[in-house]
């Protein structure tokens, strides 16, 4: 009985350090990368019928969680008030058109200065790349979203190169969009708006 009940403690001291060794591993394989205002630049880009408007947003904060190469997950956090339009050199014409994408109309910024990108995985691509599963938040409004992302993990620097388009209407902006108001004629605004994420991340 003596000598079971040895053999039984053996058996699981030794599971224990198994255990504790793989968890050291996994401690050590995990990487983790912060993300600041000096990291990169959101580029956006929104079309109405007779032209388009595109400008930059910046990016506040976030993080990048990598399995050794791999990136597993992640956030960023995108500042909505920093908005601006890079296409309008009139400077009365551009100072009214981002007063009314940070309105109730568009974006909301006073209310929800913030936007998030949470990344839940990242999967190979059809055709090289990478493909982002998240949930995108706008005006404290969330839902999934899957996009392409070129992601480089390389030896000084992490470089992620990446292009969004979401349908605006689902965060409730539905300024002059078809799909509400049918008597708009050529006055529309298309209701994709298109993000193309870029930044590194020194190691």
């Amino acid at each position: 009985m003596v000598m079971k009940v040895i053999k039984l403690m053996s058996i699981l001291s030794a599971l224990m350090m198994a255990f504790t060794a793989n968890a050291v591993v996994s401690a050590t394989i995990l990487q983790q990368f912060k993300l600041d205002k000096n990291s990169g630049v959101v580029t956006w880009k929104g079309r109405k019928f007779t032209g388009e408007h595109q400008g930059t947003l910046k990016i506040k904060s976030g993080n990048l969680v990598f399995d050794k190469q791999t990136l597993v997950q992640g956030k960023i956090v995108i500042d909505m008030a920093s908005l601006n339009c890079t296409d309008i050199k009139d400077p009365e014409y551009n100072t009214k058109l981002i007063r009314h994408l940070k309105s109730e109309d568009f974006f909301s910024t006073q209310k929800h200065p913030y936007a998030t990108i949470d990344i839940k995985s990242v999967l190979p691509a059809k055709g090289g790349g990478h493909e982002v599963h998240g949930n995108l938040t706008i005006k404290g409004i969330t839902h999934p979203v899957i996009f392409k992302a070129d992601i480089k993990n390389e030896k000084k620097y992490i470089k992620v190169a990446s292009n969004l388009t979401f349908d605006r209407t689902k965060w409730d902006i539905r300024y002059k969009s078809k799909k509400f108001f049918n008597s708009l004629g050529d006055k529309f605004i298309y209701d994709e708006v298109n993000l193309n994420i870029n930044f590194k991340i020194k190691k």
